[in-house]
């Protein structure tokens, strides 16, 4: 496959992936192999690149910042999210329990693959999973549909996507705004989806600098973190809940009760897949490439 295509790809599925509750676009990132170019990307540009942004001086882009590798996957992520919008809504409503049990197995694979013996790293990883705790059984605030809010959610979702295991639209809906969001998006709403961009903007490269001197200097125990935060907000993708608006666990049949399916095949199918899935990713990027 053509690199740029298998690029594109990837960021439409990390677009898809951020439209689900509890599923980072980082965690895809991550499982894809492009997270630690993803976030030295990021954390490379600087005002000399706004400048030669303005002067279409894309060749020095091109060598300096990679461009191209931002056009690709950067296109990959709206189209994910523009068009799996609707998609998302609709699979969420009807088999949220065979989506939730994928995307698990995928996540609880990953985090495997992060989590070592050494001590510091274990500690990381609990520091880790009791944020990720707090932050899905966290009290939801309901922000007003404003465009200073639209904003300040816009900053703080781009953080999350960034973040292997916080989702973006878990922050927007601890913050009251992932229907309201989600509806935007699919209505064009262009004058509240700039808002949101303009927020994510103006936090995406500060804090892809931050996470990049992390990895760089602590690289162990922020890796820890990450898959203890990838573990700690599992119980977001329990497959019976009440919504995927709120965190009510169910039992199968407590949810068959509700005149839905609980899907327990399906479930157990998602799930075993999603571990598999990752696993043979894992091996595959792992293989030594023959001369």
């Amino acid at each position: 496959m053509n690199k740029h295509l298998a690029l594109y790809l990837k960021g439409v599925a990390m677009g898809i992936a951020d439209l689900v509750p509890g599923v980072s676009g980082g965690t895809i990132a991550l499982i894809s192999g492009i997270y630690y170019k993803l976030i030295t990307s990021l954390a490379k540009i600087d005002l000399a690149f706004f400048s030669k942004m303005l002067r279409f001086k894309f060749a020095s882009l091109q060598k300096d910042y990679d461009i191209l590798f931002f056009i690709v996957l950067g296109t990959g992520i709206l189209s994910g999210i523009a068009g799996g919008a609707s998609l998302v809504h609709y699979a969420l409503d009807n088999y949220s329990p065979v989506i939730y049990s994928l995307f698990a197995g995928m996540i609880i694979a990953s985090a495997i693959s992060l989590i070592d013996r050494t001590i510091l790293k274990a500690l990381a990883m609990w520091v880790g999973i009791i944020l990720g705790f707090l932050l899905i059984f966290g009290i939801q605030v309901n922000l007003p549909w404003t465009p200073l809010a639209i904003f300040f959610a816009g900053g703080l979702a781009i953080c999350a996507m960034l973040l292997p295991g916080i989702s973006g639209s878990l922050i927007l809906v601890l913050l009251g705004l992932y229907e309201p969001i989600i509806n935007a998006l699919i209505a064009l709403d262009i004058f509240h989806i700039s808002f949101f961009i303009a927020g994510a903007l103006t936090t995406l490269f500060g804090f892809s600098r931050l996470i990049l001197l992390s990895l760089q200097n602590y690289k162990k125990q922020t890796e820890g973190f990450i898959a203890g935060l990838m573990l700690g907000v599992l119980p977001k993708l329990w497959p019976w809940q009440s919504s995927e608006y709120s965190l009510e666990l169910m039992s199968p049949a407590a949810y068959s009760t509700h005149g839905t399916s609980s899907y327990i095949v399906g479930v157990i199918i998602a799930f075993i897949a999603g571990l598999a899935m990752i696993f043979a990713l894992q091996k595959i990027r792992h293989r030594p490439q023959k001369n």
